[in-house]
């Protein structure tokens, strides 16, 4: 069962986009509400997440296409709106104040999607309306063909602001918005394209003027992150510290700690 992320928002699609990969989740992030609507008639079942700023129309068309889906489509809204009809905002499962706590919305698509990847359906390959028996074998989507993930500017505050946020979330790949099976070449390339969007040349006065700390500290973690990433080493370590890191934070027991004195 894939996740269709909806939203006019790239940096919020991509960030959301990767943690479920990292999850082994299979997802199609777009702007594009028919595209959307085109992805969950492909499939029979599925989990779409949508971002609060899409135009009420758009949010509508596709609440309407989910109404008239003949299998299992839940659908939940990152963020709130109030310019949505009633009858159409009946549908959603559930509603996240905030669209930026992105480990509590993907917590809970993971909790409704048990299946892993092996088990997903290929968007590409299915007519619209198929069905699938449930012990059909289904093609694995963890390994996507490599595309250009550079970004493309200018940064506005909001895109800044939120860049932080995720640079202090600590999480390299989330912040370079990457799968974490991204050759060292798209680490580099990416990294690079957010650098240049960065650069004081490609920014407005009025955010050198008043986010320029965020603005250094943004650069500082994706330099760091690009070196981490792109250097196979330095690579391994840095996963192996982040699986450390959360097995602790979740109590569980690492090897080879110190015992207490």
């Amino acid at each position: 069962m894939p996740v269709v992320i909806l939203g006019p928002v790239v940096h919020w699609r991509s960030a959301l986009a990767a943690i479920l990969r990292q999850m082994e989740i299979a997802t199609i992030d777009t702007d594009d509400v028919f595209e959307g609507v085109a992805a969950i008639r492909s499939v029979a079942s599925a989990i779409a997440v949508l971002h609060s700023e899409l135009p009420p129309d758009e949010l509508a068309v596709f609440l309407k296409a989910t109404a008239r889906h003949g299998g299992d489509v839940t659908v939940v809204l990152a963020g709130t709106t109030h310019d949505l009809d009633p009858r159409w905002s009946d549908l959603l499962a559930r509603r996240f104040e905030n669209p930026w706590l992105f480990m509590d919305i993907a917590a809970w698509v993971a909790a409704r999607e048990p299946a892993r990847a092996a088990s997903q359906p290929a968007l590409t390959e299915l007519h619209p309306g198929a069905t699938l028996p449930a012990t059909q074998a289904l093609p694995d989507l963890t390994q996507p063909a490599e595309r250009t993930l550079v970004p493309k500017g200018p940064l506005d505050r909001e895109a800044l602001v939120r860049l932080r946020r995720l640079a202090r979330h600590e999480d390299y790949f989330t912040l370079l918005s990457l799968p974490r099976h991204a050759t060292a070449e798209t680490v580099q390339e990416v990294a690079a394209g957010w650098l240049r969007l960065l650069q004081p040349e490609a920014l407005s006065t009025d955010i050198l003027d008043s986010l320029l700390d965020a603005v250094k500290e943004v650069r500082g973690a994706i330099q760091d992150a690009g070196m981490v990433l792109s250097d196979p080493r330095s690579r391994e370590l840095y996963v192996a510290n982040a699986r450390s890191n959360s097995q602790q934070v979740a109590g569980e027991p690492t090897t080879g700690s110190a015992e207490s004195e």
